[in-house]
């Protein structure tokens, strides 16, 4: 809770000092995808990736996690967390492009170039827990093996070492290859997504009106603040929100930073599309169609979602949770390798990169492997502690450049 509303005050602070730099995210984002120039990843390619990473099965867990125990009213302050989470997004992008060293770049980097390197390699070293121990490996392997196990009837060991297999795969990716994948596949994967819910909510039309009525209802009534309610609807509805686009967390920065966009603005306009695309769409259609399900908000995480899809769309929509599932998983796990690369390259400079990279490969894959035998409660448990680790270098960063950040928002519109 205390962490959610640190991000949450950090976000109302920078939406000020910005002067609402959210308003500005359509022209920013139109601008990067044009104006793109010079070697690395392009800015459209650079957005792709950074959304596969954040747009994993944690972003489904959240959203059923907030409503069950927040009430319809969490996804209220799913979107006032996005708001200005979205400020907090565009510090982080805008600094870490700002601060790139040899094309590359990330809040480490940025920390280092402040003279804070000890925080740097903290940092640096949370990065690296998240992408072996949590929510960048063994917690998407887990969920994948879960759908997975439901489409095949494959017996559990067999799960783990096909995602494993599949984890060596894409791990051989390069950073270019990889981009363009998620480019080309997460567009269409989202979008088909994005039809199985709205499919859901038009067969369901009847009790849209009433679901989007409780949400403010429950968000913003002085009765629900009075009864509980509405506090709860808070904590959980900014909690999950936070966790599922990783605002202040500073992760996806690095995705971003591959950007070949010359003026960091243009792509930090793209960080706060991300966290639009995440929160205001993706995320809010998995809630309504969660609010309309004839069954309620029953079961647990996937499965929850499972339920809401198959009892309006029959197996098909079973189906399509199972399959977005495991793609979502598998689309997140080779970039937070990228992650974990960079961040091991960072704490070990003296060794070669190849070196690096293998061991991490390794030590990743048998992560994967064990992962999807694990339990998932232990896991997201401690995806929780190293968010704390993640959040807190990030935001003393935003904090130590927050002039910076105000004078690149003195030039508006960007030319």
């Amino acid at each position: 809770m205390a962490l959610s509303l640190l991000v949450l005050a950090a976000g109302v602070y920078f939406t000020v000092l910005t002067g609402v730099c959210q308003r500005r995210f359509p022209s920013l984002s139109l601008k990067a995808l044009k104006n793109g120039a010079g070697g690395g990843l392009g800015p459209f390619e650079a957005l792709s990736a950074a959304l596969s990473g954040t747009m994993g099965v944690g972003s489904l867990l959240a959203v059923s996690t907030a409503l069950q125990l927040g009430g319809p009213g969490a996804l209220f302050w799913m979107w006032v967390g996005g708001f200005f989470g979205m400020a907090v997004k565009y510090g982080e992008v805008y600094l870490c492009l700002r601060h790139r060293e040899g094309g590359e770049g990330g809040v480490m980097t940025a920390l280092r170039g402040i003279g804070c390197l000890h925080l740097a390699s903290l940092y640096a070293l949370f990065v690296l827990a998240a992408c072996l121990f949590s929510i960048g490996g063994m917690a998407q392997s887990q969920a994948a093996a879960v759908a997975l196990r439901r489409e095949t009837g494959l017996p559990p060991n067999a799960c783990a070492w096909t995602l494993a297999a599949a984890a060596l795969a894409l791990s051989c990716l390069k950073k270019e290859r990889l981009g363009a994948l998620c480019a080309l596949c997460f567009p269409a994967v989202a979008g088909l997504y994005a039809c199985g819910c709205l499919l859901c909510l038009f067969l369901r039309r009847a009790a849209l009106p009433e679901a989007l009525l409780s949400v403010f209802r429950e968000g913003l009534s002085p009765r629900a603040f009075l009864s509980g309610s509405g506090l709860a609807a808070l904590r959980y509805g900014v909690a999950r929100g936070l966790f599922a686009n990783e605002a202040g967390l500073g992760t996806s920065a690095m995705a971003h930073s591959l950007s070949r966009v010359r003026d960091a603005r243009l792509q930090a306009g793209l960080g706060m599309a991300e966290v639009f695309v995440n929160t205001h769409l993706l995320s809010t259609l998995t809630a309504l169609v969660l609010l309309c399900a004839p069954r309620g908000l029953s079961g647990d995480g996937t499965g929850l979602a499972l339920r809401a899809f198959g009892s309006v769309l029959g197996p098909p929509g079973e189906e399509l949770v199972s399959v977005m599932v495991l793609f979502f998983a598998l689309s997140t796990m080779p970039v937070w390798l990228l992650y974990g690369r960079r961040a091991a390259r960072f704490l070990w400079p003296r060794v070669q990169n190849r070196a690096v990279d293998a061991a991490v490969t390794a030590v990743y894959l048998i992560c994967v492997f064990f992962g999807a035998l694990a339990e998932q409660a232990a896991l997201w448990r401690f995806a929780d502690v190293l968010n704390l680790g993640l959040c807190l270098p990030s935001l003393f960063l935003l904090f130590r450049c927050r002039r910076e950040i105000r004078e690149s928002c003195k030039a508006w519109p960007v030319p």
